[in-house]
Protein backbone atom coordinates (compact mmCIF):
# COMPACT_ATOMS: atom_id res chain seq x y z
CA UNK A 1 0.00 0.00 0.00
CA UNK A 2 1.29 3.52 -0.82
CA UNK A 3 1.13 6.22 1.70
CA UNK A 4 0.64 9.86 1.05
CA UNK A 5 1.38 13.01 2.90
CA UNK A 6 -0.98 14.76 4.17
CA UNK A 7 -1.22 18.09 6.15
CA UNK A 8 -3.00 18.28 9.46
CA UNK A 9 -1.02 17.39 12.41
CA UNK A 10 0.20 20.07 14.96
CA UNK A 11 3.84 20.81 16.10
CA UNK A 12 4.86 23.35 18.27
CA UNK A 13 7.78 25.75 17.15
CA UNK A 14 10.23 27.27 19.83
CA UNK A 15 11.66 30.02 18.22
CA UNK A 16 8.31 31.29 16.90
CA UNK A 17 6.30 29.76 19.98
CA UNK A 18 3.16 29.00 17.91
CA UNK A 19 1.61 25.78 16.90
CA UNK A 20 2.07 24.92 13.23
CA UNK A 21 0.15 22.42 10.72
CA UNK A 22 2.75 19.85 9.32
CA UNK A 23 2.54 16.94 7.29
CA UNK A 24 1.25 13.55 7.95
CA UNK A 25 0.59 9.81 6.18
CA UNK A 26 -2.13 8.84 4.23
CA UNK A 27 -3.01 6.47 1.57
CA UNK A 28 -2.59 7.33 -1.74
CA UNK A 29 -3.65 5.77 -5.17
CA UNK A 30 -0.88 3.41 -7.36
CA UNK A 31 0.91 4.86 -9.94
CA UNK A 32 -0.85 5.96 -13.27
CA UNK A 33 -0.51 4.30 -16.50
CA UNK A 34 1.01 5.95 -19.75
CA UNK A 35 -0.63 5.63 -23.18
CA UNK A 36 1.78 3.74 -25.40
CA UNK A 37 1.87 5.89 -27.75
CA UNK A 38 3.60 8.20 -25.30
CA UNK A 39 7.95 8.45 -25.48
CA UNK A 40 9.28 7.23 -22.34
CA UNK A 41 12.76 8.33 -20.79
CA UNK A 42 15.64 5.77 -20.52
CA UNK A 43 14.68 5.25 -16.87
CA UNK A 44 11.38 4.34 -16.92
CA UNK A 45 11.64 1.04 -16.76
CA UNK A 46 14.83 0.68 -14.19
CA UNK A 47 14.24 3.66 -12.65
CA UNK A 48 17.85 4.53 -12.93
CA UNK A 49 18.92 7.82 -14.56
CA UNK A 50 21.40 7.78 -17.29
CA UNK A 51 25.12 9.14 -15.98
CA UNK A 52 25.43 12.36 -15.91
CA UNK A 53 28.28 14.17 -17.91
CA UNK A 54 31.42 14.91 -16.79
CA UNK A 55 31.59 18.31 -18.75
CA UNK A 56 29.04 21.14 -19.45
CA UNK A 57 26.53 19.94 -22.56
CA UNK A 58 26.29 23.12 -24.90
CA UNK A 59 23.06 22.75 -26.38
CA UNK A 60 22.06 23.51 -29.80
CA UNK A 61 19.75 25.79 -30.90
CA UNK A 62 17.02 23.39 -32.19
CA UNK A 63 18.06 21.83 -27.82
CA UNK A 64 17.02 24.92 -26.82
CA UNK A 65 14.06 25.32 -28.47
CA UNK A 66 13.10 21.25 -27.29
CA UNK A 67 13.69 22.45 -23.73
CA UNK A 68 11.67 26.11 -24.02
CA UNK A 69 8.73 23.75 -25.70
CA UNK A 70 9.17 21.49 -23.20
CA UNK A 71 9.22 24.26 -20.18
CA UNK A 72 6.13 26.18 -21.92
CA UNK A 73 4.00 23.09 -21.30
CA UNK A 74 4.83 22.25 -18.46
CA UNK A 75 4.07 25.82 -17.02
CA UNK A 76 0.80 25.52 -18.64
CA UNK A 77 -0.23 22.26 -16.86
CA UNK A 78 0.96 23.98 -13.36
CA UNK A 79 -1.14 26.94 -14.22
CA UNK A 80 -4.19 24.42 -14.42
CA UNK A 81 -3.11 22.72 -11.42
CA UNK A 82 -2.80 25.66 -9.80
CA UNK A 83 -6.59 26.63 -10.59
CA UNK A 84 -7.79 23.15 -9.33
CA UNK A 85 -5.79 24.06 -5.83
CA UNK A 86 -8.63 24.63 -3.11
CA UNK A 87 -9.67 23.80 0.62
CA UNK A 88 -10.33 19.84 0.68
CA UNK A 89 -8.81 18.58 -2.83
CA UNK A 90 -5.66 16.28 -2.47
CA UNK A 91 -2.68 16.62 -4.29
CA UNK A 92 -3.37 12.68 -5.15
CA UNK A 93 -6.38 14.40 -7.34
CA UNK A 94 -4.42 17.07 -8.41
CA UNK A 95 -1.55 14.97 -9.24
CA UNK A 96 -4.12 13.03 -11.43
CA UNK A 97 -5.70 15.78 -13.22
CA UNK A 98 -2.21 16.76 -14.27
CA UNK A 99 -1.27 13.35 -15.54
CA UNK A 100 -4.54 13.51 -17.65
CA UNK A 101 -3.06 16.92 -18.99
CA UNK A 102 0.41 16.11 -19.50
CA UNK A 103 -0.52 12.39 -20.92
CA UNK A 104 -3.48 14.07 -23.42
CA UNK A 105 -0.60 16.08 -24.55
CA UNK A 106 1.91 13.40 -25.67
CA UNK A 107 4.26 13.22 -22.77
CA UNK A 108 5.63 11.32 -19.73
CA UNK A 109 4.72 12.88 -16.34
CA UNK A 110 7.53 12.23 -14.22
CA UNK A 111 6.18 11.73 -10.54
CA UNK A 112 5.58 14.48 -8.22
CA UNK A 113 4.77 13.94 -4.01
CA UNK A 114 0.95 14.04 -3.35
CA UNK A 115 -0.61 15.70 -0.35
CA UNK A 116 -3.69 17.38 0.81
CA UNK A 117 -5.00 20.98 0.59
CA UNK A 118 -6.14 22.29 3.63
CA UNK A 119 -7.22 25.89 5.03
CA UNK A 120 -3.64 27.94 4.85
CA UNK A 121 -1.42 24.97 3.99
CA UNK A 122 1.84 26.48 2.00
CA UNK A 123 1.61 23.85 -0.62
CA UNK A 124 4.55 23.15 -3.24
CA UNK A 125 3.37 21.96 -6.38
CA UNK A 126 6.08 20.53 -8.93
CA UNK A 127 5.57 19.15 -12.23
CA UNK A 128 8.09 17.42 -14.57
CA UNK A 129 7.71 16.41 -17.77
CA UNK A 130 9.73 14.12 -20.86
CA UNK A 131 8.60 15.67 -23.74
CA UNK A 132 10.22 15.02 -27.39
CA UNK A 133 13.27 13.54 -25.70
CA UNK A 134 13.60 16.17 -23.13
CA UNK A 135 12.84 17.11 -19.68
CA UNK A 136 10.45 20.14 -18.57
CA UNK A 137 10.52 21.29 -14.55
CA UNK A 138 8.50 24.01 -12.68
CA UNK A 139 7.00 24.62 -9.37
CA UNK A 140 5.56 26.87 -7.39
CA UNK A 141 4.43 27.74 -3.29
CA UNK A 142 1.01 28.49 -3.27
CA UNK A 143 -1.43 29.38 0.04
CA UNK A 144 -4.41 27.00 0.09
CA UNK A 145 -7.10 28.85 1.34
CA UNK A 146 -6.97 31.29 3.85
CA UNK A 147 -3.07 31.80 5.35
CA UNK A 148 -1.92 33.85 8.08
CA UNK A 149 0.53 36.63 7.59
CA UNK A 150 3.47 34.30 7.73
CA UNK A 151 2.44 32.19 5.39
CA UNK A 152 2.04 34.87 2.94
CA UNK A 153 5.18 35.85 3.68
CA UNK A 154 6.90 32.86 3.07
CA UNK A 155 5.54 32.18 -0.22
CA UNK A 156 6.51 36.40 -1.46
CA UNK A 157 10.36 35.81 -0.01
CA UNK A 158 10.33 32.89 -1.69
CA UNK A 159 8.92 33.80 -4.95
CA UNK A 160 11.07 36.69 -4.80
CA UNK A 161 14.38 34.95 -4.08
CA UNK A 162 13.89 33.02 -7.08
CA UNK A 163 12.91 35.45 -9.38
CA UNK A 164 16.16 37.58 -8.26
CA UNK A 165 18.51 34.35 -8.99
CA UNK A 166 16.90 33.60 -12.32
CA UNK A 167 17.76 37.35 -13.12
CA UNK A 168 21.74 36.86 -12.44
CA UNK A 169 21.44 33.66 -14.70
CA UNK A 170 23.58 34.80 -18.27
CA UNK A 171 26.45 33.51 -19.79
CA UNK A 172 29.63 34.22 -18.30
CA UNK A 173 28.21 35.02 -14.41
CA UNK A 174 29.81 31.90 -11.82
CA UNK A 175 26.90 29.78 -10.01
CA UNK A 176 27.93 30.98 -7.00
CA UNK A 177 26.48 34.71 -7.87
CA UNK A 178 22.80 33.07 -8.56
CA UNK A 179 22.96 31.49 -4.51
Amino acid sequence: MLKNVTAGVSTYCRRCARFYSVVGLDTVSQPRSVPPTIVLPSYHKNGIPPPRPQAIDIKSKDQISLLRDAGHLTGEILDKVISMAEVGITTDELDRYGHDLITSRGAYPAPSTPGSSRRGILSVLTFSIFYNGVFGDCCTTEVIGKGDEVTYSLRDVTKNSTLDAISQCRAGIPLSVVG
